[in-house]
């Protein structure tokens, strides 16, 4: 089992969908949530960091007692990705330079024998 599950998503819609999922059809209960300190210059980001935990009548949630979502780019600079031990990417809208940024940001900040898992594109060796 792991001690916590992460999400990052760049689109907002997209990262508001996946907390409300975590309320209603997993009744997670809020016990965090932070704002990104970024300087506003990425309007994509801004939403910040969402952190669920088990309600008491919560289904069991056999990989994790904790679920974090973030709205955020693995582009930021303050979005750390060493904690992660398997990152599933949907990389089917990446364009190679994006897929190059983001193969180089795994490598410099991933540990050796984490898993990542691409849908489309294979990331490019940096």
């Amino acid at each position: 089992t792991f001690s916590k599950c992460k999400g990052l998503e760049i689109l907002p819609g997209l990262h508001q969908r996946a907390v409300e999922i975590g309320h209603t059809v997993c009744d997670l209960v809020e016990i965090s949530k932070d704002k990104n300190n970024n300087d506003g210059d990425n309007d994509n980001v801004g939403n910040g960091i969402t952190t669920l935990r088990k309600g008491s009548l919560s289904p069991t949630l056999p990989l994790s007692p904790e679920l974090q979502f973030t709205c955020g780019s693995f582009t930021d600079p303050y979005i750390h990705l060493s904690d992660v031990d398997i990152a599933f990417c949907f990389s089917s809208c990446m364009d190679p330079p994006l897929l190059t940024f983001l193969s180089a940001a795994l490598g410099r900040q991933c540990q050796t024998g984490t898993l990542i898992i691409t849908t489309e594109y294979p990331l490019p060796l940096t």
